[in-house]
Formats: C-alpha cells, structure tokens, sequence
C-alpha cells in the first residue's frame, strides 16, 4: 500500500518542474487527512523557485491538513505575499481552510492584502474578503476596516463580496457599518443594491427609521429581485403596525412581479396587526392571483392577520369564498388555514370543510379537510362521520382509501357515542375491491372493539355479527389483511376493553372468535389453514374455555407441510393450558411422530420449537424431551439439526441445572457418530447449552470480569470440585465446564469442519487463562487443512 506513496514522494525532488507540479497534485488523492509524511515532504517546495510547484504545494496543504494545524498555517502564511497571484490565491484559499475563527496572525496576513495597499490582482482581492468572512470574529475592527476598503474597489464583483462579507463581520446595529452600506442602495449595478439591501436585513435594528425609509424605496426599484431584497428587510425591521410601512407594502401587492408580491404579503402578514381589515381585504385579494406562490403565501399571511373572537370572521369568510379555488394547492392551503383560524363551532367554516369533503377530488386538499373538521367538531356531533360515510362507496378507489383512513381516525379518537356507527361503516367495507380499504376497515375495527366499552355488553347481536365478518378475512387473498384480521379478532376477544365488559360477554365473544377461525380449517388453500392456525395459536392464550384438540389435530395431520407447520406452533401454545394429562400425551406423541417421520425439513424444524415450548424447565418431561431432541442432532437436514441444538438449550435452561447436565451428555454421546454433518451439529449443540448455561450462572466470579484480561490471570478455569460444594460457585458452573472439557476432547476430529467449529466453540467459551484450553488448541496451529 505505500508503494504508491514511495515512488510519488520521490518524485518531489525532480529536476524538472512539471513533474515535482504533478507529484505534490497526486498527494491529494493518496494522502489521507492529517497525513504527516506527505506535509513534511512537501514544506521544502513551499519556497521552490516555479511558482507553479508552489501553487500546487499551496492547494494540496488546503487539502491534507486538518483545520487548526498550525505548523501547516504558519508555512502557508509567507505565501500570501507571493510574487505570484496564483500563488497568493492557493495560499489565502489555505488559510481560509486551515485557520481558526479569531486566529490574528492570520487575519492580519489576509487583511493586508487589502490595506494599506491593495493588491492588483482582483481575485486576490476577492478571496482576501472572503477568507476574512470566515476566520475573522464578528465585531473585529482589523477585518472591518480592511474589507470596508473594497466598497471603493475598481472591480464591482470585489465591492458585492466586501459588502456580503460585512454582514457577517459587523454586529447586528454597527451604525458606522450601516451607513457605509446605504449608499450602495443606490448603485448602478442592481446586483449590488441587492446586496446591499440583504446586508442591511441582517445589521439594522428593529424599527431603525434610516433602514425603513431606505427600504421603503427599495419597493419601487426598477430591478424586482432588489425590490424584493427591500420586502425582506421590511419584514425583519419594522414593527407592527407601523402605518407609513403598511401603506407601502399594500401598494407593493400590486406589483407586477411576482416574486415581489410573494416578499410583499409575507412581509404584511408580519408587520400588520392581527384583525387589520384594510391589511386582510388587501390580503384576501391575492388570493385570485395568477402565481400560485403568490396565493398560498396569501393564505399564511391570512392566518396571522386573523386574531381570536370576533375579530377573525372577516378571514373566514374571505376563505369560506374561495374554498373552491381550482387550484388544489391554494384549496389545500385554505382548508389548512380554515382549521388554525376558524373556533369550534364555527358553523361557517365547518359547512365549508364539509363540502370539501362531499365534493373534492385532491386526496391531498380532502385530507387536510378531514384534519381540520376534527378540530371544527366534536365526534359526538357525528357531522365528520356522516360525511365520511357517503366517501365510502365512491367509485374513486383514491377517494375509498382516504375515507377509510379518515374512520380509523375517527376510531382512535376514542367516542364511545359513535363506536357503533362507526363499526357499521366499517364492517359494510370487509368486502371491498381495494385491498388498502379492507386493511384500514380492519384496523379501525380494532379500534371500535377496544372504546365500545360496557356498551358492547347490550349489543351481543352486532357483536357476533361484527366477529363473523372479520373472521371472513382470515381468507381473503392479501396476506396483509389476513394478518390484521387476526389482530382484530384478538382484540375483540380480549382486549383492553373487557375490563369494561361482562365477564360473560367477553367468554363468548372469545369463543366465538375461536370457533369462526376452526371453520377456515377446512378451507381449500393451504395459506388460509396456515392463517386459521395462525388465528387459533394467537386466540389460545385469550380463552378461558376447555381447549378443543380436534382443529389442532387436523392442522397436525394436514398434506401440506406449511400446515403441518404452523399447526405444530399452534399446539406448543396450547399444550401448555390442557389440564388432562391424556390430552398432553396426545399432543405430544403427535409433535415426537413429526420429528421423527415428517419428510419436510420445515415441519421437522417446527416440531423441534413446538417440543422446546410445550415443556417446562427441569421437570422430568424436560429430560424425555431432550432425549427426543437430541435425537434429531443425527437428522440429515443442517436446519433440524440446528433446531435441536436450540430447543436443548431452551428445554435445559433453569435454576436447577439437572436437565443441563443431561443435555450436555446426551449431546456429547453424538461426537462419536460416524457421521461428520451430526459431529458438526453436536459441537454447535455444545457451545449453545455452554452459553446459555454461563449466561444462567449469574454467582459465577467469572461472568464478566474474567472475558477480559485482568490484573491476574486465572492460572486454571475450571473449578474444583470442592469450590462447588463450597457454594462459591452454582452447581451449573459444571456443566459449563464439562462442555468446555468435551470440547478439547475433539478438536482432532477426523473431519476439518468439526474442527474448525470445536475450535471456534471453545474460544467463545473456555475463559481467558484456562491452562487446559490453551494447552488443547497449541496444536490446531499447525492444523492446515482446517484453516
């Protein structure tokens, strides 16, 4: 990698120019930030004799040198007098970069290029003025009067850059400052009355009388981005309701450009008093302008100029009027401003919206209609739903998708008075042609289970009716749906409402559920049972009824593999609320007959989790289980295989350790096997059981401290025995430590993968100074063939 470097630095001292030029170029693009090597190899060209190798050496220091790298500053500074003007230009470009703001030995060194005497060349100039800008602290005489001395520069592009450059040098309200740029309102060159009108925006004071009377005649400036420049600095200088200001700014909404008249009501919406009829009239106006910017700023300007109570029905009724603007983007600016200005109750305003929502076919504009009638009204008034309603059954499936969304609002806003009006508008939607709609329906119904409340108690009749309905989208074709009417059905069955609820109610309404989601068992698509399963497992832990095996048997004994799957993840819930011994024996002679005979990789797997979650810890099904899962090590399918290394670990985790010590040794006995693949899958079952085991064993002194490299060393990382019947340490350090034993036992397997996977399992669990483990792996070193 530094070949490259070599020969680049070597070339610096080339008898000819163009090539040490070139090297030092090159250094841009091989050196890193900071890179010493190159800035050191570089600093004897900063006084070559061609100007040229200096220029390079001047924009390459720029570029490699970190900001505030003095040594590098202080070398650059003598090239800002460079016989040379690209070389002063390169050189104050670098200390513009490399410099930090304040830093007078620089400033000093730029500011000289422009006084006492200036520099002739006119880019040098510029680039002294703008290195000043951005080192020199606001407030800094030196700089002030240094960049001040351009205002009378020859070159016109220096005299607009000092007077940018002033904006940033000059504390806001320097009166010297201010009335060296006001003559320059008046120059002939209408970019550097702009210039100097936008210096002027940033420096005078609120209300300065000098700034206001200059810009006031900046509106009427021949050149309209000037005229705009002078709204801007009337908009941050005046104060409210200053008449003399208000009366210019008026007259400027008239302006033939547009972009003065955008300045010009931005500008009046800030001045002007909130309630100022002569101002809002003037306002309203624009809102029939031909430039569209024109018309929302119009609308802005309307919201601050309204003011609360009676003062802000004269705006309303400006924007009542043109509500039906053929502009989508002013309607939709309107309505917005309609929301902020108008009170709740304005029956005005709230009318206005509602034809909106009747009539408007920007999804955007209807939107923002729905937001504002949530702040107009209340959802007990019923006036935004009734109106939503009659947007459900529109031909547009736009405008179907906006309605829907706009109930699930409706819903989460929480009315009980309407969840049952609601709920009916959301249910005549379950069978919509528009994916969205029926998902949103969905969601809303979830909503309205959980405010209905007590309410429901009385309504057992739509509550059915409302379960039937949403259970029918257990199979309907977009996965998404199904997935949300699986939700909706948990919801309802036992939800955040139930607390609301009668016991009673809820036990039915949770069977129900239950017995709707069993129909879809026998439907025709695989993915359906898959979803009716899906619903059942998440139904299983909300029922308080006696668990039916039947539906979970059929989905055990399914012909489609991905049944059979998620059936199996339906019975580790279930076995876990049976009572009846024989049902358990049932469920769990069925989940072993799977793992043992399934032909589908996938339901073997799936057999391995059902069989790791129906069983608890450490009680003596957990030792049958693991025999079973060990089992499954010798699978020929790497995935089961690895779904048994996980459920012994999950079936071995707990406060006793018995059903660790088994696991470890029923694992161990399957590092003898014939076959490698069930070698590797056993080794990777160890370091599972010895991680989750070390993780289990919270007294273990070895926990943290000893992952890393401590004071003292572990001179032996396996405990005694008598350590252990101490109670220094808990029983399951070890089987902790038996798993690290077997390990070392095998890392000479025949096979180059089992070693190589032993190896990296023992790193991950022999603790840092465990004589035994170093002494084991000093061999593998030399071991080639498994890398």
């Amino acid at each position: 990698e530094l070949a490259p470097m070599q020969a680049i630095l070597s070339r610096l001292g080339h008898a000819e120019a163009h090539v040490r030029r070139d090297a030092v170029a090159a250094l841009q693009h091989l050196s890193e930030k900071g890179d010493e090597l190159a800035l050191s190899a570089m600093m004897p060209l900063l006084s070559d004799p061609d100007a040229h190798v200096r220029e390079a050496v001047a924009a390459t220091v720029r570029v490699v040198a970190k900001k505030g790298d003095q040594r590098a500053l202080d070398a650059i500074l003598p090239l800002v007098n460079d016989s040379h003007a690209g070389v002063r230009v390169q050189a104050i470009v670098a200390v513009r970069e490399l410099a930090v703001r304040g830093d007078a030995k620089a400033v000093e060194a730029v500011a000289n290029r422009l006084e006492p005497e200036e520099d002739p060349d006119s880019t040098v100039r510029q680039q002294a003025v703008q290195a000043l800008k951005a080192i020199a602290n606001r407030g800094c005489d030196r700089s002030i009067s240094a960049v001040a001395s351009r205002l009378e520069d020859q070159d016109s592009v220096s005299r607009r850059v000092a007077i940018v450059a002033l904006s940033s040098l000059a504390e806001k309200g320097d009166v010297h400052v201010i009335n060296m740029v006001l003559p320059w309102l008046e120059d002939e060159s209408h970019k550097i009355r702009r210039k100097a009108f936008d210096t002027l925006a940033v420096l005078a004071l609120k209300g300065d009388p000098q700034s206001l009377s200059a810009a006031i005649k900046g509106l009427q400036d021949s050149n309209h981005k000037v005229a705009t420049s002078a709204s801007y600095v009337i908009g941050t200088v005046a104060l409210q309701g200053d008449e003399t200001v208000l009366v210019a700014l008026r007259k400027a909404l008239t302006h033939e450009h547009k972009q003065v008249r955008v300045a010009a009501v931005a500008a009046l919406g800030l001045v002007a008093v909130p309630g100022d009829r002569e101002s809002t009239d003037a306002v309203a106006s624009l809102l029939e302008d031909v430039s569209e910017n024109t018309r929302i700023e119009a609308t802005s300007a309307l919201q601050a100029l309204a003011r609360p109570g009676k003062g802000n029905r004269r705006v309303v009724k400006s924007l009542v009027g043109r509500i039906q603007h053929q502009d989508p983007m002013v309607r939709q600016a309107i309505v917005g401003a309609l929301g902020s200005i108008a009170e709740r109750g304005n029956d005005v305003a709230t009318t206005a919206l509602e034809s909106v929502l009747e009539t408007d076919t920007d999804a955007d504009v209807w939107w923002m209609a729905v937001q504002a009638l949530m702040g107009l009204t209340t959802p007990e008034e019923g006036r935004l739903s009734n109106t939503v309603a009659r947007r459900l059954n529109d031909p547009a499936v736009t405008m179907r998708r906006l309605a829907v969304s706009a109930l699930k609002e409706l819903a989460e806003q929480g009315c009980k008075n309407s969840a049952f009006a609601l709920t009916e508008m959301a249910v005549a939607h379950l069978e919509d042609s528009d994916s969205f709609v029926r998902y949103e329906a969905l969601q809303s119904l979830s909503d309205l289970g959980r405010i209905g409340g007590a309410a429901w108690t009385a309504a057992r009749a739509q509550m059915t009716r409302v379960v039937v309905a949403v259970a029918s989208r257990l199979g309907d074709d977009d996965a998404e749906v199904r997935e949300a009417a699986i939700a909706t059905m948990c919801m309802w069955s036992k939800g955040d409402w139930t607390g609301d609820c009668s016991p009673a109610t809820g036990a039915a309404v949770s069977a129900e559920c239950m017995a709707e989601a069993v129909k879809r068992l026998a439907d025709a698509r695989p993915e359906i049972r898959v979803v009716a399963l899906g619903a059942i497992e998440s139904l299983l832990p909300l029922t308080d009824a006696k668990i039916d095996l039947a539906p979970l048997l059929k989905g055990l004994a399914d012909p489609d593999p991905d049944v059979r799957a998620a059936g199996l993840s339906a019975a580790g819930v279930a076995i876990k609320g049976l009572t009846d011994s024989a049902d358990v024996s049932v469920i769990r002679d069925q989940i072993v007959t799977l793992l043992a005979s399934d032909p589908a990789t996938e339901v073997r797997c799936a057999a391995l989790d059902a069989l790791a979650a129906s069983t608890e810890a450490n009680d003596a099904a957990s030792c049958a289980s693991i025999v079973v899962a060990a089992s499954a090590l010798e699978d020929s399918e790497p995935d089961v295989r690895a779904a048994a290394a996980e459920a012994m670990c999950t079936l071995s985790q707990g406060e006793g350790g018995c059903a660790r010590g088994f696991a470890v040794d029923a694992v161990a006995a399957r590092l003898n096997h014939a076959d490698a693949g069930v070698r590797k899958g056993a080794v990777e079952a160890l370091r599972e059981l010895g991680a989750a085991e070390d993780t289990l064993n919270s007294k273990s002194p070895r926990d943290k401290e000893h992952l890393k490299w401590p004071q003292q060393p572990p001179v032996v990382r396996v405990p005694s025995d008598d350590t252990i019947q101490s109670g220094e340490l808990s029983p399951c350090t070890a089987e902790h430590a038996k798993a690290v034993e077997v390990l070392m036992a095998h890392l000479g397997d025949a096979d180059p993968q089992v070693r190589r996977d032993a190896v990296a399992a023992l790193g991950e669990l022999a603790y840092r100074g465990d004589a035994g483990a170093v002494e084991a792996l000093a061999p593998r070193l030399a071991d080639a063939e498994a890398g």
